[in-house]
């Protein structure tokens, strides 16, 4: 069983030490990345995750 079938497996069973790297590994395992707010007004910084496209 590969890095990622552990983790969906981990996942499915809702433990509450899943880590960020953890969700973070997972994403990019489906080709999620994760980006940053571009506005430098927000304090806070927003991440989200964005669907990797590739534009023909």
């Amino acid at each position: 069983m590969g890095r990622i079938e552990k983790l969906l497996e981990r996942l499915q069973n809702r433990p509450k030490d899943f880590t960020f790297e953890e969700v973070q590994t997972l994403l990019a395992a489906y080709g999620y990345i994760l980006s940053n707010s571009e506005d430098e007004r927000i304090e806070n910084k927003i991440l989200s995750w964005n669907k990797d496209i590739q534009y023909a």
